[in-house]
């Protein structure tokens, strides 16, 4: 009877040491201005050029969460607005602890242009949730908003000494006594006011602390942090580049370094919530530290050996340069890379498809090499239709990169390299084909012409194998031609010599040829195809470029291309293709173009 009486007056006391005061607190999500715009990470909109928000907004306990149909932000002449269509939603998602009550938005056209899950908008468009972990907000309408004030509420643990049994504010002989005998006798996992540690489990370590306080007064430590665990253990030997994930407790921020020297909130070479993705490409000290409410964890330490493969494969993309250019790089897809000189390499991919397209960017010429990636029957899904968002690239240095004000005016296309219309499987995999690094200036009739003819080939060939791998690319670099090198751009004349190179609005260079590297893989008979194509770029119906003389292609308004092996299409544009593969394969399937195979996908020569 005892022992009953104990455990009901632990049980009750507990239950109230872990019941947690509320806080109302409020977090506000403006757009109104340039500033408020970059502060979230995201590239100002321009007039026509709405930037479409592709992942959550964190504001304390509050999340900003959009949907695969996102809505924008846009400028029109009265500033900044978050700006939802017809059918495009967002929702606000409260962490673990906190719930919505209230969101007040500021600029609203109307609130009848929204439904609201759950429902609960006023007569004066503010919605009350009552208590909400998520709230989500479909547009029926055009609505504008400047910001958007959530107001919630948040759990406050008290201080409440797990040691105190009765809950009578102090800890006396009664609370000594039902715990020795609870702990001797009984089942002690319910008692999570209990966990002294702070590891999230009652354990022998508790209990040993708890008893050395009773028989010696010994104060209990503060809790710890538990330290971030690796999904590979320390010592683990990598010869490909390998994501280790890093995890630590619920509601901790990870903070990792690389180099072997100590993490701090203020020293770190990356920091997330609960869990990161390193990539191991080199040799290797990853250490981390987790923090929750200020409090540190102990410094977890894992030591990675990164080892190169030695195989037939002479002239793949050395494995050494994986992590600190792409560690895609080992992907079929990939070109050989520029070593020597100043380039930007880039790798889009988003959360539901993965990788979407990798570029090589020459910073110098502030221009794209190349755009390489895969199609299959998953990534290449026609889920979504088109919709523009162009926007410059933040990845590459802003001296360095396009910008929307070099295509203005000009009378160029921003002419894709991965068409949109090859990454249709949902909008965020669309979004990623609008920067700016995966453009070149096209003359607008020939990117709408033979350039969209033979995008339009390039989709019919990936759908009669299992993976198409892509490169598309336009001249920036030195060329040969019938054992003769050449210019890869344009340029002006005068009287009769070279002058300059043309350019795009006097800054982007304006190729004279594009191209394409296709490599078909068939499981079935696991066999590769090649086929390189070659199109002169030139402005449909007229003679030439300004200074650029005639041309001596026939002006047609289908494909204009020819179709040759990838052995000369790297001769004439200096880059290996196609360099991961083994090299007997890739030696085979360059040097021989089987046109009977890619006859049956397109018609060749039209």
């Amino acid at each position: 009877m005892l022992k009953r009486i104990y455990f009901l007056s632990m049980l009750s006391c507990l239950a109230l040491s872990a019941m947690a005061a509320t806080e109302t607190k409020s977090v506000t999500f403006a757009f109104n201005s340039a500033e408020a715009i970059e502060a979230w990470g995201l590239p100002v909109p321009t007039q026509g050029n709405p930037t479409y928000l592709q992942f959550n907004l964190v504001n304390e306990e509050i999340s900003l969460v959009p949907s695969s149909n996102a809505p924008t932000l846009t400028y029109y002449q009265n500033g900044y607005t978050f700006y939802s269509r017809n059918g495009q939603s967002f929702s606000f998602r409260a962490a673990e602890g906190a719930t919505i009550t209230r969101i007040d938005f500021n600029g609203m056209y109307d609130s009848q242009r929204f439904t609201a899950s759950p429902a609960g908008f006023d007569a004066n468009n503010t919605y009350w949730s009552g208590s909400a972990s998520e709230v989500t907000f479909t547009g029926t309408g055009g609505n504008t908003l400047y910001s958007m004030t959530v107001t919630y509420e948040v759990e406050v643990q008290d201080n409440h000494n797990p040691l105190d049994v009765d809950c009578d504010g102090a800890v006396t002989s009664g609370d000594i006594t039902a715990l020795y005998n609870y702990m001797l006798n009984g089942d002690m996992t319910f008692v999570d006011s209990s966990d002294v540690d702070g590891d999230g489990a009652i354990t022998s370590a508790d209990i040993t602390v708890i008893y050395n306080y009773l028989l010696n007064g010994e104060e209990p430590p503060e809790p710890t942090v538990p330290m971030p665990t690796f999904s590979h253990p320390s010592g683990t030997v990598f010869n490909t580049p390998t994501d280790v994930i890093v995890t630590g407790p619920a509601n901790s921020r990870i903070y990792i370094t690389t180099d072997g020297s100590d993490p701090t909130t203020t020293n770190y070479f990356n920091n997330a919530y609960n869990s990161i993705e390193v990539t191991v490409g080199f040799s290797m000290t990853l250490k981390a530290i987790a923090v929750v409410n200020g409090k540190s964890s102990a410094v977890a330490t894992a030591i990675y050996t990164y080892e190169e493969i030695v195989d037939n494969n002479l002239n793949r993309n050395a494995l050494s340069n994986y992590y600190n250019a792409s560690k895609y790089m080992y992907r079929l897809e990939w070109p050989r890379i520029k070593e020597n000189g100043n380039q930007t390499w880039l790798a889009k991919s988003e959360s539901e498809y993965g990788l979407a397209l990798e570029m090589e960017w020459d910073n110098t010429k502030i221009a794209n090499r190349f755009t390489c990636y895969y199609m299959d029957d998953i990534n290449s899904a026609q889920n979504v239709g088109r919709q523009d968002s162009f926007k410059e690239d933040p990845e590459i240095p802003a001296a360095y990169r396009s910008k929307l004000s070099d295509y203005s005016g000009s009378g160029y296309a921003r002419g894709h390299l991965c068409p949109s219309a090859d990454r249709r499987a949902s909008y965020d995999q669309q979004a990623l084909t609008y920067y700016l690094s995966n453009m070149q200036p096209q003359w607008q009739k020939h990117n709408e012409a033979q350039w969209a003819n033979l995008e339009g080939d390039v989709r019919k060939w990936a759908a009669r194998c299992d993976t198409l791998y892509v490169v598309k690319a336009a001249t920036i670099d030195d060329i040969t031609l019938n054992n003769v090198t050449e210019s890869g751009v344009y340029s002006t004349t005068y009287n009769g010599t070279y002058y300059e190179d043309l350019k795009c609005n006097g800054r982007l260079l304006v190729a004279k040829y594009y191209y394409m590297a296709l490599l078909a893989y068939n499981k079935n008979t696991d066999t590769y195809q090649a086929m390189g194509i070659w199109t002169k770029h030139y402005n449909e119906g007229t003679t030439g470029a300004s200074g650029s003389g005639s041309y001596d292609w026939p002006i047609i308004n289908k494909v204009n291309a020819q179709y040759i092996t990838i052995d000369e299409l790297e001769q004439r544009t200096g880059i290996d293709f196609f360099c991961n593969l083994p090299d007997d394969i890739e030696n085979a399937v360059e040097a021989t173009l089987n046109t009977t195979y890619w006859s049956q996908g397109a018609a060749l020569n039209r």
